[in-house]
């Protein structure tokens, strides 16, 4: 049998009979009586780049108690910080279709949402323009930041963050963290350095712990790098 999937499009062909399935991008032959099944899974063919931005400016709504945010690039750099008056503000940088962000509300945490663009994208030799993020609030955060291909600067200096996860696939990560706070944090790399020793941080099992840890008021971190390196401050 003959099982070919892409986007959009599922054929199964039978066993007994010399099969021949056309798709765009794909030609499977198989002899008739052919035992085993094969099965070809294509993705979605990448288009051109068309790089460009979105700009953020959500005000925190008034009830809310903690601020979210979402975020996954498939390319370029990211910086994060602290600027403005209670709102999430900056702009995001696009590859080739703008992304579909949205903003809700739900048992006091206010969340922004900017999920990775729909399609698939060949970069090439494209320049992708910066994303910046800026929280202005001093309600407690909660960042989930994803950058597939790029570097990531992120000062939580003057922020409350509660929990922060952080991924680069392929680049560098600097982490800057406020000054005596107790940060417990994962690090996972595939390939690269870090300077966590270097920083004071205490491997204690799997977690590493800022200098005089102490277990109250603690931002949890899970960082994790394929390739590159990652740099902590406090």
């Amino acid at each position: 049998g003959v099982d070919v999937k892409v986007p959009g499009v599922s054929v199964t062909a039978g066993d007994g009979a010399g099969t021949e399935v056309k798709v765009p991008g794909i030609s499977v032959s198989v002899p008739a009586g052919s035992g085993s099944p094969v099965t070809v899974t294509a993705g979605e063919k990448a288009g051109t780049a068309n790089p460009g931005t979105v700009p953020l400016d959500f005000a925190v709504p008034a009830e809310a108690r903690s601020v979210a945010v979402k975020l996954a690039l498939p390319a370029g750099s990211l910086s994060l910080d602290r600027a403005g008056t209670n709102a999430v503000t900056g702009q995001v940088g696009y590859v080739r279709t703008t992304p579909l962000i949205t903003t809700s509300l739900s048992g006091g945490q206010f969340t922004v949402d900017i999920p990775r663009e729909s399609q698939s994208v060949n970069v090439g030799g494209a320049k992708i323009p910066d994303t910046v993020l800026r929280l202005g609030t001093d309600l407690p955060a909660n960042l989930d930041l994803q950058v597939y291909l790029g570097d990531a600067t992120l000062d939580l200096q003057a922020l409350h963050v509660s929990s922060l996860k952080a991924v680069v696939l392929m680049g560098n990560m600097t982490v800057k963290f406020p000054a005596g706070a107790n940060v417990r944090l994962t690090a996972k790399q595939a390939m690269g350095t870090n300077n966590l020793a270097a920083a004071g941080f205490v491997k204690q099992g799997d977690a590493w712990l800022s200098p005089s840890f102490r277990n109250e008021n603690v931002i949890e971190a899970e960082l994790q790098l394929n390739m590159g390196s990652l740099t902590v401050a406090r």
